[in-house]
């Protein structure tokens, strides 16, 4: 999905891009050069790590006023633990916006990718007031304090890896929601995109991987995977001028799947 939104926005800005793999990074910026799009800097980044942070936002702040920030990384069940999944799509979300706060300016937009999983996510007010501070030192043990009181089949020792992943991106929606008024005193927008079963590497594992992932393929009203190119389509848009009154809200972008799954 990355390299997608890269090839879409590439066309009218010039490009930062991050990855954890300094080779794949590097490989996917040689093509993009060589395709014509202006890369400015690829640095390898971990976002959930604090000083790879601060040496994102170090190398981004001579290019002036945030344009547009796309927020893609993240683990799968298949990819990760529970911690570890909570830590880098939950917890590094939040590190993220906070540091990229700071060049925000009358046009910026910033997109965090959730999931339609969210939706999933037990409705638990108990659970939305956790999640809705992802920097407490005793986030994880919280969350597994609410994990442990759901039905059986629903938590294992711990947070089951599904679980966790429902978990990091309903908090991912939520502060989203919640922080776009700070966004928007500096003219900036915020906003979540949740896709739904999208053909990437990380989508086909979790499929060949998981039983209940292949059943919501098979029951996508759609008929078909997602492909990266839908997803980079919705962020162009959602970064144009055309889209400056949408902030502080979730785009599903499932197939229909959400509305279809919480129906039966």
């Amino acid at each position: 999905m990355g390299g997608a939104i890269s090839r879409s926005l590439g066309l009218e800005m010039r490009l930062v891009l991050t990855d954890t793999n300094a080779e794949i990074l590097s490989a996917e910026a040689d093509v993009l050069r060589q395709a014509g799009f202006d890369v400015q800097l690829a640095l390898r980044c971990d976002v959930s790590e604090t000083a790879d942070l601060q040496n994102l936002w170090r190398g981004c702040q001579s290019f002036g006023p945030l344009g547009a920030l796309v927020h893609t990384a993240g683990l799968s069940p298949a990819l990760a633990e529970a911690d570890r999944i909570i830590a880098v799509n939950l917890r590094a979300t939040a590190q993220l916006l906070d540091t990229f706060l700071a060049l925000a300016a009358p046009g910026s937009v910033a997109i965090c990718v959730a999931s339609m999983a969210a939706y999933l996510c037990p409705a638990d007010a108990s659970l939305d007031d956790v999640l809705d501070n992802p920097t407490d030192a005793a986030l994880l043990e919280k969350l597994r304090n609410i994990a442990a009181k759901l039905p059986a089949g629903m938590r294992s020792d711990g947070i089951e890896p599904h679980l966790a992943y429902a978990m990091s991106k309903r908090g991912v929606i939520r502060m989203c929601e919640q922080r776009s008024a700070q966004w928007a005193q500096h003219g900036a927008r915020l906003i979540s995109l949740s896709p739904g079963m999208i053909d990437t590497p990380m989508g086909r594992k979790e499929v060949a991987q998981n039983a209940k992932a292949a059943e919501l393929l098979e029951a996508t009203p759609m008929r078909r995977w997602g492909r990266p190119a839908d997803i980079a389509q919705a962020v162009s848009f959602l970064c144009s001028a055309d889209a400056s009154f949408i902030t502080g809200c979730d785009i599903r972008i499932d197939g229909g799947l959400t509305p279809f799954v919480k129906r039966r």
